[in-house]
């Protein structure tokens, strides 16, 4: 059982009261056009509202409970950017390794076109395709569009796979 006095809204107490006390007052400030019946109107209108009028009667129901504050805000955890895996490898020049051996490159592909951004693939190739620049001579602007259209993971995969390509056309 709650024990509490009942709580109000003291706008709300007032508002049938002042309804009626701002209607009169409009009326009272424009009685110069009235006639002397209709001035005699509105006094005995008045004292008939005051008489009947109740304003104990005309309370809003109240409110047993105090109001609740609202819900205190948690900060809101803002989520990491994605970050790609991050592979280290030891620098190492081409010219002093085997013609061979395969070893990891990452190849920049600048944003040549307005819908393009900047992007980085790691991909693995003989080192004889670096020494003689073979790679360059197969990339076009039609490769690359399809490369710049898919996501990272599906385009690193392409771009493996063109490098194989030439690598079987170009054998050591």
């Amino acid at each position: 059982q709650l024990l509490q006095m009942p709580t109000w809204i003291p706008e709300s107490r007032k508002f049938s009261t002042s309804v009626m006390d701002d209607i009169l007052q409009s009326l009272y400030s424009d009685t110069d056009n009235l006639s002397r019946k209709d001035r005699m109107s509105l006094i005995q209108l008045e004292r008939l509202w005051s008489r009947k009028f109740d304003a104990e009667t005309r309370l809003p129901e109240p409110n047993p409970r105090p109001l609740t504050p609202p819900p205190s805000k948690k900060p809101r955890k803002r989520a990491s950017p994605k970050k790609a895996p991050v592979v280290k490898f030891k620098y190492v020049d081409i010219a002093t390794l085997p013609d061979n051996q395969v070893v990891p490159h990452r190849l920049g592909i600048p944003r040549l076109r307005p819908h393009w951004k900047l992007t980085n693939f790691i991909v693995n190739m003989p080192a004889y395709v670096f020494k003689r620049k073979i790679l360059e001579k197969y990339i076009t602007l039609d490769m690359l569009d399809k490369l710049m259209a898919m996501d990272f993971d599906s385009g690193t995969v392409f771009f493996q796979k063109f490098v194989d390509d030439v690598v079987k056309k170009n054998p050591l």
